[in-house]
């Protein structure tokens, strides 16, 4: 099996590719060993899934990722960052581990190196196992330490092959929808204590991911993703100009996803924006401003009926728009295909 890089990151190719996250993506959410996830948890008994949806299908990546793999190779696509789910790996989040998730990752893994796909994988996007969930989370002081040794069984596992790691996907955009909005398990609201607490335990665990990861001796790229603006200085590099026009592709894209919805709240989302400008805490008038538009976005997409993605081409829809399983209401398997057929148009 040929290695990520040929084995040296010095040689990393301008890298265009898709992302999913395992929650998001998956499906399979109670096959083969895995452990129940917070989501999975949230998704079936939790009165704030005001839609009535959950991922225990989704896109159905677990049994078809050969099938999306093979279609990212056909787009022209020469990277896929994919998330780990920790449930599936350790049940439990702590303890004995799950060899039959480990082997689905294997099997992703050298399927996007068999098809010439930079596999680049992301230890944890907000699916934490319910277990430790049920120990206080990312509030426990433990987490850092639990994390790690999960972290090293994945890079033992599969640091041969990966040579791109993310520890944790944008822990402020997480802490801030768990604490602060509310709209994440497990659902506090305003609570700026935990807010903290939260981020400082993800990226401490962060820090030590990375630290094992070099002790290990690999040669990868590793670090944490965050959210976020990004600043572009007036030089004309070639570097700077790629990083403009990346910059330019990613707004549009977010504009066209999200332009029906924005634009019955644009008043709303104004304000909010201005209110939260810098990541800054403010008073509580704007976080009601945040709750209500959140909560007037689920109104239109519950009325209308309809989520549309523009703009996405037909052959990479399905699998590069994480956003689709909680569109679609897994008990629906018609639906779920016709996203995969048509990738354009969602109906609940």
């Amino acid at each position: 099996m040929e290695r990520g890089f040929m084995g040296n990151v010095n040689n990393m190719p301008f890298l265009w590719g898709s992302a999913t996250a395992s929650y998001q993506c998956e499906g399979a959410w109670n096959e083969d060993g895995k452990g129940l996830g917070e989501w999975d948890f949230f998704s079936h008994t939790s009165n704030k899934n005001i839609n009535h949806v959950d991922g225990d299908v989704s896109c159905d990546f677990y049994h078809r990722y050969e099938e999306d793999i093979r279609m990212m190779k056909e787009g022209g696509q020469n990277t896929y960052r994919f998330s780990l789910s920790w449930s599936r790996i350790i049940p439990t989040g702590i303890g004995e581990v799950n060899e039959e998730g480990i082997d689905f990752y294997n099997r992703v893994i050298d399927c996007c190196l068999e098809n010439g796909i930079e596999p680049n994988v992301t230890l944890f996007h907000y699916d934490l196992p319910f277990t430790l969930a049920c120990k206080g989370g990312w509030l426990n002081n433990d987490m850092a330490e639990w994390f790690c040794k999960y972290a090293k069984i994945c890079f033992e596992r599969f640091g041969d092959r990966v040579k791109i790691w993310a520890t944790v996907n944008e822990p402020h955009f997480y802490s801030y929808c768990v604490n602060m909005l509310g709209n994440y398990p497990p659902n506090r609201s305003l609570d700026v204590q935990s807010y903290m607490q939260f981020q400082y335990n993800l990226m401490r665990a962060s820090a030590l991911a990375v630290r094992t990861y070099r002790q290990m001796g690999y040669d990868g790229i590793i670090g944490a993703v965050h959210d976020g603006g990004v600043t572009i200085q007036k030089d004309r590099s070639v570097e700077r100009i790629g990083i403009t026009r990346a910059v330019d592709v990613h707004d549009a894209l977010a504009r066209a996803l999200h332009r029906r919805a924005h634009a019955a709240h644009e008043g709303r989302l104004a304000a909010a924006r201005a209110a939260f400008q810098n990541h800054q805490i403010v008073e509580p008038t704007a976080q009601k401003l945040v709750i209500e538009r959140e909560k007037a976005l689920f109104a239109v997409c519950a009325e209308e009926k309809v989520h549309r993605f523009h703009k996405i081409p037909p052959k990479i829809g399905a699998f590069s728009i994480a956003y689709a399983c909680v569109a679609v209401p897994a008990s629906r398997p018609s639906q779920i295909l016709f996203v995969r057929q048509q990738c354009s148009v969602i109906r609940e």
